[in-house]
């Protein structure tokens, strides 16, 4: 039987449904894990509870699930809401982790240790209830991301304390320097904490069965899970018992984006490129899924920034890719720092600053630090983002975006911006200093008066050019990937003239987005691949679509 799972991208998402998917495999069942990004991944800083609460993570898997997309979903019981669409239920749970929470601290000080007005991180209303009934006098407030960005924020003294569960710590293999566990009796754990649900079609009887035979609790039997539920009068897996059909499935299983998957097999070229702190078997590492990758056996070639390139080859390698990096730009600082200093001086004096990479906001975040400045200093500015991952970026310094479009690119987030931008009101725009001019020019016909000014430079790189020549040659890469058009230009700069089109005779071009797909058209790389969503998971995905079908690699 082979069966698709869902969930989120976040590595605890991945984690999660692989410890599913390892108990199935046990049984003989063949995996595939399919990413999905919901909205509440996309509203990076936001109180979920003024957008439809926790139901906003599980939206979307919920919709690939009706729509036969995916055939089971893995989430953690305690963040679904207590009734589910029509035609879905819950079919089993996986034992119960352990369901306490963690009180993490920069300096190993205890609840109690905390002096009054210390910031305690939590985005739970149970949390914040209960922080504040035994220490009214610190300040509960609310914070977003996942769980590494929330130890970062920590670490980067945006919190004096952070509470998280420790099942999440446990299973990612995080063994944070100062965590307290909170006892139980003080800070009594969320119905479902710790468990993780498997949610499936009611009329998939296969699907259920063998879901259940893997797990310790089957829906409808005696679990925590359902008296989580009995406040709604539907209680999971009673009043939506399952009616077993009979049949053949072919089933499937989904994880959420942006997750950092197990160490990819195979390559050496992989293996040379691990990033720092990825060894085999460090913490949080997933087990390498032998079966059901799309991407085995394949050579996938990465061109972004080396600096850039971890997230996109931990992707490509949990979908059984071999990944040679090879980068064709470098991202250095702008040929003087003067005009964005200027400019984030007087940053009070902005309506609004929109940022177009996550480049940007790296940069501009390192010169508020050298002028001695913080986020305060664009306080006053709204802000826009181009995408979740730059929304994300300017999470982390303190700018949560307000705009971040659907389309991910700068036609979309000219579009988000038409009816925002005001006559008169005036723009920082800090990005790269050679850049395409559309959003300047659409922002200066709303009659806003627009800053441009350069927050970093790509410049060409040429590291394991050599190699990938030689791997081209050699006729054993299967697709070259671009994330910008800057790649694009500076790849096909590398060779002579005569000399790419034979080297990439028979090699998939896989492009990011549409800008890319057009520059790189262009340059007479015509795109074989172009991802659907404009990101890196995007494009990810979209080379696992691309090869699901295409059978064993042609070397």
């Amino acid at each position: 039987m082979r069966l698709t799972l869902g969930s989120r991208g976040s590595r605890l998402a991945l984690a999660q449904t692989e410890l599913v998917a390892e108990r199935l495999r046990d049984r003989g069942v063949e995996i595939h894990v399919s990413l999905i990004t919901t909205t509440g991944d996309r509203l990076a800083d936001v109180a979920l509870a003024d957008f439809g609460g926790k139901a906003l993570f599980v939206k979307e898997i919920e919709e690939a699930l009706l729509e036969r997309r995916v055939d089971a979903a893995v989430h953690s019981l305690k963040d679904m809401p207590a009734l589910l669409p029509d035609g879905l239920a819950l079919v089993a749970y996986a034992p119960r982790a352990d369901p306490r929470d963690v009180l993490v601290t920069r300096d190993g000080a205890g609840l109690d240790d905390l002096p009054p007005g210390a910031r305690v991180g939590t985005s739970s209303l149970r949390r914040r209830a209960l922080l504040l009934h035994r220490r009214p006098d610190v300040r509960a407030e609310p914070i977003r991301g996942n769980v590494d960005t929330r130890l970062r924020k920590l670490a980067e003294g945006q919190y004096e304390a952070i509470i998280l569960a420790q099942a999440g710590l446990d299973r990612l293999g995080a063994r944070p320097s100062h965590a307290q566990t909170l006892p139980a009796e003080e800070f009594l754990p969320a119905v479902g904490q710790g468990i993780l649900a498997i949610e499936a079609r009611v009329a998939d009887g296969a699907v259920s069965r063998e879901t259940r035979g893997g797990m310790s609790h089957p829906g409808g039997g005696p679990c925590p899970a359902r008296r989580r539920h009995a406040s709604s009068g539907r209680p999971r897996g009673e009043s939506r018992r399952q009616d077993h059909g009979q049949g053949t499935h072919a089933g499937r299983v989904c994880a959420g984006r942006g997750a950092r998957p197990g160490p990819g097999r195979g390559s050496p070229l992989a293996r040379r490129r691990r990033a720092p702190g990825r060894e085999p078997g460090g913490p949080g590492m997933m087990a390498a899924v032998e079966t059901a990758r799309p991407l085995a056996g394949r050579l996938v070639v990465v061109t972004r920034a080396k600096a850039q390139a971890a997230s996109f080859v931990a992707l490509l390698e949990a979908a059984g890719a071999r990944v040679l990096v090879a980068p064709t730009i470098a991202i250095e600082p702008p040929p003087s720092w003067a005009p964005l200093d200027a400019a984030l001086r007087q940053g009070g004096e902005y309506d609004w600053a929109v940022f177009t990479s996550v480049n940007g906001v790296e940069m501009v975040k390192a010169r508020l630090s050298a002028l001695g400045l913080d986020a305060g200093a664009l306080g006053r500015c709204r802000v826009a983002a181009i995408g979740p991952a730059t929304a994300e970026a300017l999470s982390s310094v303190g700018l949560p975006a307000t705009v971040v479009p659907e389309e991910y690119v700068a036609e979309g987030l000219a579009r988000a911006l038409a009816t925002l931008v005001r006559p008169g009101q005036r723009v920082l725009l800090a990005r790269a200093a050679e850049t395409r001019d559309l959003l300047v020019r659409e922002l200066e016909r709303l009659g806003a008066r627009v800053e441009e000014v350069a927050a970093y430079q790509t410049r060409p790189a040429s590291e394991n050019m050599a190699e990938l020549k030689q791997a081209l040659g050699a006729g054993v890469v299967d697709a070259v990937t671009f994330t910008s058009s800057s790649t694009v230009r500076h790849f096909v700069s590398i060779f002579a003239p005569g000399e790419l089109e034979r080297l990439m005779a028979g090699v998939t071009v896989a492009c990011i987005g549409p800008v890319t797909r057009a520059t790189a058209a262009a340059a007479g790389l015509e795109p074989g691949i172009v991802a659907e969503e404009y990101t890196i998971a995007g494009l990810a995905a979209a080379l696992e679509k691309h090869y699901k079908s295409k059978g064993a690699p042609r070397h």
